[in-house]
């Protein structure tokens, strides 16, 4: 495709936008699943998509089922009466709303590119999309099931995301309320209340602020696709102080048909360029702890520390000997969020320090062109992410990122991104972003040229139905 014809591509964008913003209408019922089944606006539980207000995490918590809440018992009643008045709709009902939700994404991006490196231009209609089945299935269990991968770049469908929740009953331990449960998830944190996704963007190769996900530097595989659950509790609440802990246990998996190609972040052969790897054994061990301070003035704050500690035995297919190394993982991190939420005005930083080292790498460092054999390598990252918002609608927004590593310098990343961000409608989202590197070694080590070259411009369209 020629560069005049995606700015044609565009420009079309663009005329769908404003056609899109005549069409709309404030009270669509063409909303997430959350929100047709609770009867609420999406701004209920989100400040924007996706980070949560605290109502939202409250809703989180709970597994997204109902019951818990007088606000979703009094919305949905009330809608079950204008329903049944107007005739649109005879009753309300977790069997009778689809919990089904479509997220698509259209982007324009132009990267740089310098005297080694060639500027390139990409126009996709979808980008990336993404199918939810989410809500109650009953009083005491819910889910959050992402599916995604389809896109006009040829992807297939994969499991995107995981979140089964059994919700114990409401228990009082003396005057705070007392919120237990367990969760099934392919992804560490998936579910805690404070793992929102951190602002748009693909600075410094998706890594971002919040909870650590384990798919980040050390993995037997890369990425490395996890199974496991966690139990979890809650005493207080969001808005007048609480402390959160969840405890859980994984296992590592290859998600590629038990065979991944070693590649300069994953594990590799010794003296063997060609050898993949066959699985994983042993279990990890996840261990979580926040504090959410009451708040005041219409400001919610929270400060937590995490930890994961992987110990897997991998066994490679053409490793000489027996076959297997000793993955020894330990992640540690602390982050904390602050969010303050009024009628018109929205203020929110999220932030993390995260320290990954393990105890016997095997792999190749391009940069350094240098091959790692069993000794440790340990990084660190540190990331900032602020947004302000008026009304929810018009927002700018900020993300500073630094990732080091003194053994392995293909992980050395850092720079910054700035955006504007429009919300027409609770739905629909326009977004105009600047990606500037200061140091990009995974992509200088891989294709020449310096670390600004590959400073990136992007225009962003997401609809949510």
């Amino acid at each position: 495709m020629s560069r005049n014809l995606q700015f044609k591509d565009f420009l079309l964008l663009m005329l769908i936008v404003a056609l899109s913003t005549l069409s709309f209408v404030k009270k669509a019922r063409a909303i997430p699943s959350f929100s047709r089944q609770t009867g609420l606006s999406c701004d209920v539980c989100h400040t924007v998509f996706p980070h949560l207000t605290p109502f939202g995490r409250d809703f989180k918590l709970h597994g997204y089922t109902y019951d818990y809440s007088k606000l979703i018992k009094f919305s949905r009643n009330q809608y079950k009466q204008q329903a049944s008045e107007e005739g649109f709709l005879p009753n309300l009902a977790v069997n009778q709303i689809p919990m089904l939700s479509l997220r698509v994404k259209s982007q324009y991006s132009h990267m740089k590119g310098g005297s080694n490196v060639p500027s390139a231009t990409h126009f996709n209609w979808v980008k990336g999309s993404s199918l939810y089945f989410a809500g109650e299935i009953a009083p005491d269990i819910g889910t959050f099931t992402e599916l995604t991968g389809i896109n006009d770049q040829g992807g297939s469908l994969t499991l995107g995301g995981f979140d089964l929740a059994l919700v114990g009953p409401n228990e009082k331990l003396g005057p705070y309320n007392l919120t237990f449960g367990l969760r099934g998830e392919d992804m560490v944190g998936f579910s805690d209340p404070t793992n929102s996704v951190g602002n748009w963007g693909a600075l410094l190769h998706g890594f971002s602020g919040g909870i650590s996900s384990r798919n980040r530097f050390f993995e037997a595989f890369a990425p490395s696709p996890l199974e496991g659950g966690e139990i979890y509790a809650m005493l207080g609440g969001f808005t007048h102080g609480g402390l959160y802990a969840a405890f859980g246990l994984y296992h590592p998996t290859s998600g590629q048909v038990g065979k991944t190609s070693p590649t300069y972040v994953a594990l590799t052969d010794p003296g063997s360029a060609s050898a993949t790897f066959d699985g994983t054994s042993n279990v990890d061990e996840y261990g979580r702890l926040a504090y959410f301070f009451p708040g005041f003035d219409h400001i919610y704050t929270e400060i937590g520390t995490f930890g994961y500690f992987g110990h897997e035995n991998i066994t490679a297919s053409e490793a000489p000997g027996n076959g297997e190394y000793s993955d020894a993982v330990r992640e540690y991190g602390l982050d904390g969020q602050l969010q303050y939420i009024d009628s018109h005005n929205l203020f929110e930083i999220f932030a993390s320090f995260i320290h990954d080292r393990n105890g016997s790498f095997y792999g190749h460092d391009i940069y350094n062109g240098q091959l790692i054999n069993g000794s440790a390598v340990a990084a660190n990252n540190f990331s900032i992410n602020a947004d302000y918002y008026y009304n929810r609608t018009y927002g700018i927004y900020a993300k500073y990122t630094y990732q080091h590593s003194s053994e392995l310098k293909d992980l050395n990343v850092s720079g910054e991104a700035v955006g504007l961000s429009w919300y027409p409608y609770q739905n629909v989202n326009l977004r105009l972003e600047e990606d500037v590197y200061n140091k990009d070694n995974p992509d200088v080590a891989a294709t020449g040229g310096s670390a600004s070259d590959y400073d990136t411009t992007r225009v962003m369209l997401q609809y949510a139905f």
